[in-house]
């Protein structure tokens, strides 16, 4: 049996714009590149040129799980784990790897082995993409809930159910969550800052 690496021969990289989805029969288009999905194990797929598709679909494929969540495309080659990612950069670069060499999904989608998906990257370049990846998100998300927060607006006719859930010993949290606002706003109904000409 043929070694995994001898499967894979040098080959051109694709290059053009950004890409557009068309979809086909046989795949799907991104760009000038007809993609096709390779299965995995655990009901999951993961995506490469059409090119490369013949010759790394002869192995068998399996969905291993990420540390930080998702899963790339793998199999075993004495005995070792070897990466689909790392085997098509390998390919078109018509080199194997360092073990320096980090190989970068660009959309964030780590079953998406397209050629034009993968970026060659140093370790600290790629932790250092990952955390301003991480910091846009989690900024996004808190940007999402200030926004929702201060959409929130609580009316007059509230304020009675408010405090007779503070009575019945509900969480200012789980109050606020039902009323789509701040604990802190009803700490403040609750001793009587705000809302105090309300009568019960």
């Amino acid at each position: 049996m043929r070694r995994i690496y001898d499967l894979l021969k040098p080959s051109g990289g694709n290059s053009g714009e950004s890409p557009t989805c068309v979809s086909t029969p046989v795949g799907f288009f991104i760009g000038d590149s007809i993609m096709k999905k390779i299965p995995l194990t655990q009901g999951q797929f993961a995506i490469v040129d059409d090119n490369d598709f013949e010759e790394l679909n002869k192995c068998k494929w399996y969905a291993q799980a990420l540390r930080h969540g998702g899963f790339a495309a793998a199999t075993r080659q004495s005995n070792k784990a070897v990466y689909m990612h790392r085997l098509v950069v390998e390919k078109h670069l018509g080199r194997r790897l360092r073990k320096t060499e980090i190989v970068h999904h660009i959309d964030g989608d780590t079953r998406n082995n397209a050629i034009k998906n993968l970026m060659l990257t140093t370790h600290k370049k790629h932790m250092e993409m990952h955390n301003f990846a991480n910091r846009v998100s989690s900024g996004q998300k808190r940007m999402n809930s200030l926004k929702s927060l201060s959409s929130a607006v609580l009316c007059e006719a509230d304020i009675p159910e408010v405090r007779q859930m503070i009575r019945d010993g509900r969480s200012y949290t789980e109050i606020g969550d039902e009323f789509g606002v701040g604990d802190t706003a009803i700490a403040k109904i609750k001793s009587g800052r705000h809302w105090s000409h309300v009568p019960e």
